[in-house]
């Protein structure tokens, strides 16, 4: 058994493990192994000089607590059908997270198809989202038409789509932030999965944008973007105006969008997980923080990572004029979690009280007290699947 990044070729035999796994549809499988993959991306582990699993880490850059950080979306773990069982996923996946603690990478996302599999490898769920599947004539109380909307063009429009999604996420946290490559990227992936792309316009001003696919009489909706609410409700009547092509919608809204609370009725409205998360160097990690420059505290902290070890050390935590100190502790420390918890809690997806009603931590109240002005909870929107 063997574990390294794919070589070219190589790519013949990933292509099997993922159209087993995820499909091979056209044209968005040649689209990604053309555009997106790159062998040196690709983890593998090898039996007999085939892969007999692997995984891609996509490299992204997150807004989380005011600070862009470096981060991984772990995407296509796969195993072959043959050889299932035996631990070659798990043993993958720790592979992958040393690697990534070598090059620098403090954090990991993925999107679970099974969440059993990862919460072992000390991921948790840090995104939610507010699903939606209702009615599409639902939608009329929140419609109100005007302005004017166009398709999307990509060789002018992209300035214009990044500043309304600057709109979207303002206030909030641990989203991607998207140059123009991603915006190139993520428009072509939604085409090629069959989606159209609109732009609104309000006296000759971008205020919103609509990313959907008309599928099996349903209006679904990739993303939504908007100034103010004033294109929001232009986004619902262009929906509702669809009544020939579907009859229900479906959107993937921010956990703290409160539309939902606008409708007639609340049928057809849940709170799912989305995207889970992981400190894969949770030192590294703490030390690109910054804080109030008022915030003076100090306490002990030891994290548990049975699948990172180096994250296992005791620290002294020491926050001065803003910035986060750490210092090896070998004593009893003031607060101790899993790396899962702490996950949660540095992405701002639990707060220290949540952490405690559910038995994840343990600690004093003056600690706990001293841990949570360091990691309030924030407000965290995710869009990408990849």
């Amino acid at each position: 058994m063997e574990f390294r990044a794919a070589l070219e070729k190589d790519t013949a035999g990933i292509k099997k493990l993922w159209a087993y796994s995820f499909g091979s549809q056209e044209p968005y499988f040649s689209w990604y192994f053309n555009e997106i993959y790159r062998p040196e991306r690709t983890l593998c582990c090898f039996e007999r000089g085939e892969p007999a699993a692997s995984l891609q880490l996509a490299p992204y850059r997150l807004h989380l607590r005011g600070q862009e950080m470096e981060a991984s979306y772990i995407v296509g773990v796969v195993t072959s059908p043959d050889r299932r069982g035996r631990g070659l996923g798990s043993a993958l996946m720790g592979h992958a997270l040393r690697e990534l603690q070598k090059s620098g990478v403090p954090l990991a996302l993925l999107l679970p198809a099974c969440p059993g599999f990862y919460f072992p490898l000390g991921f948790a769920y840090c995104y939610e989202f507010n699903a939606w599947h209702i009615p599409l004539a639902s939608l009329r109380p929140l419609a109100r038409g005007g302005g004017e909307w166009r398709e999307v063009d990509m060789g002018k429009d992209i300035p214009a789509l990044r500043a309304l999604y600057g709109a979207q996420t303002r206030g909030r946290n641990g989203f991607i932030l998207r140059d123009e490559h991603n915006w190139c990227n993520f428009l072509a992936e939604h085409k090629g999965e069959g989606g159209f792309s609109r732009l609104w316009l309000k006296e000759g001003e971008a205020r919103g944008y609509l990313l959907y696919a008309l599928k099996d009489k349903v209006f679904h909706v990739t993303e939504m973007g908007f100034m103010n609410n004033e294109a929001q409700r232009a986004a619902f009547a262009f929906a509702l105006n669809h009544g020939n092509e579907a009859d229900s919608f479906r959107w993937r809204a921010a956990d703290d969008d409160t539309s939902h609370l606008h409708l007639p009725q609340k049928a057809g409205i849940s709170r799912l997980p989305f995207v889970m998360g992981r400190l894969v160097d949770a030192p590294k990690a703490l030390q690109q923080l910054s804080f109030p420059p008022d915030l003076e505290t100090a306490f002990t902290l030891r994290l548990r990572d049975s699948a990172a070890s180096w994250n296992e050390d005791a620290h002294l935590l020491s926050v001065k004029e803003g910035r986060l100190q750490l210092e090896p502790f070998p004593g009893e420390a003031d607060v101790t979690l899993g790396i899962a918890a702490f996950s949660r809690l540095f992405f701002g997806a639990a707060s220290v009280w949540q952490l405690e009603r559910e038995d994840a931590l343990e600690g004093s109240g003056v600690a706990l007290q001293k841990l949570d002005a360091l990691f309030p909870p924030c407000h965290n929107w995710l869009n990408e699947e990849s």
